[in-house]
């Protein structure tokens, strides 16, 4: 009997031994899960933040993409355009030049008959008043010696008959010019929002009238197109703001006594989509308060909207947490997600969430209560 009690007692030993090594043995394992979970977390940020970080860059690189092939795109149509305006200002030169050529030979074959009629004028009237002066002086002769009284009406008609040879030099009558456009409209595109201004020269004499269509209906004390019209004929119509419904044909009209001529062109108005449009981080679920109990899983969300995509941080009580391996932190598309596996009294306290891109910045808070279990 003893020796079954000494046996039994010995199992006893043996059986306490194994739990407390078996107790080590769990201890160990907790810690070692608990360095594995710390990893896993530390992991799960540094994946998180890289995500985020190529996120943001690739939406750099394509706005980057796309304001680069949009400068491309104006330059060379820009290029364009300033080529058109220069030949168009030497056809205008060369015709310019011609038609002053043109008006000089005109104005000299005009004025060599008027030339000779005026010479051949003078020399007249210089006959006829030496004509005029014999004859006075013959008339006053024969009054004195002749004839002492002479009918007054034969006089008033010999006088008559001496005016009568003068001749009136005629005078030079003006030309008038068809309205002709020297540089005119040209179509264009532009982005929604930028300024704009259409340009035209017209000539013609007299002075034409000038007026501005937008598809077809005149333009008329409209505050959202400025028009202005120059003594060198330069024709402008300013738009400050530049909208979709902007997008029209657009017509100058030059009228006057000889006739009307118009020159139009096509205005197209992108629309700036979603993704051009560059905006501020902008929460549109902020944090909320929250109460949790002790020793269970708790997590914090919110969302922020912004072009380009927002960065995130987290703080507690102002102290940035995002490396800590107490917290396991998200962030996709916006959502923000901060986790805490097992709450304990120290993770009360005051969170916030930190967003920001190259426009600007937000922020949104909120206390997180925790309750101890009794």
């Amino acid at each position: 009997m003893l020796d079954s009690f000494a046996v039994i007692s010995s199992e006893l030993r043996t059986l306490v031994e194994n739990l407390y090594n078996a107790e080590d043995v769990r201890e160990k394992i907790r810690f070692e899960r608990e360095e594995a979970d710390a990893k896993i977390r530390e992991a799960r940020a540094e994946v998180s933040a890289a995500q985020a970080a190529a996120a943001e860059a690739e939406t750099a690189r394509r706005v980057a993409e796309r304001v680069a092939a949009e400068t491309l795109e104006r330059a060379a149509e820009e290029a364009r355009r300033i080529g058109l305006l220069e030949a168009e200002r030497i056809r205008v030169e060369e015709k310019n030049r011609q038609e002053i050529t043109n008006r000089i030979q005109f104005e000299e074959v005009v004025n060599a008959p008027l030339k000779n009629l005026v010479h051949e004028t003078i020399t007249k009237e210089i006959h006829i008043m030496e004509k005029t002066e014999i004859a006075e002086e013959h008339i006053s002769t024969i009054k004195q010696e002749h004839y002492p009284i002479i009918e007054q009406d034969k006089i008033v008609k010999d006088e008559a008959i001496i005016l009568h040879e003068k001749e009136i030099v005629p005078s030079v009558v003006e030309v008038s010019v068809n309205p002709e456009f020297t540089v005119p409209l040209y179509d264009a595109t532009i982005q929604e929002g930028e300024k704009f201004t259409f340009e035209c020269r017209i000539v013609g004499y007299p002075k034409p009238e000038i007026s501005w269509h937008k598809d077809g209906i005149p333009i008329v004390n409209n505050p959202d197109y400025l028009t202005k019209y120059e003594d060198s004929g330069l024709c402008t119509l300013m738009i400050e703001e530049s909208f979709a419904e902007d997008t029209a044909k657009f017509t100058c009209k030059a009228t006057n006594a000889m006739g009307t001529v118009e020159s139009e062109a096509v205005l197209t108005v992108k629309e700036t989509s979603p993704e051009e449009q560059l905006n501020p981080p902008v929460f549109v679920k902020e944090l909320s308060h929250s109460v949790a109990n002790e020793n269970i899983s708790h997590q914090l969300e919110c969302k922020v909207q912004g072009n380009p995509l927002p960065t995130v941080q987290w703080f507690k009580d102002n102290i940035n947490v995002d490396n800590s391996p107490d917290y396991i932190t998200t962030y996709n598309n916006g959502e923000a997600i901060l986790k805490i596996e097992k709450i304990c009294l120290d993770d009360k306290g005051m969170y916030s969430c930190k967003a920001a891109n190259r426009i600007g910045q937000a922020s949104t808070a909120a206390t997180l209560s925790v309750e101890d279990i009794i």
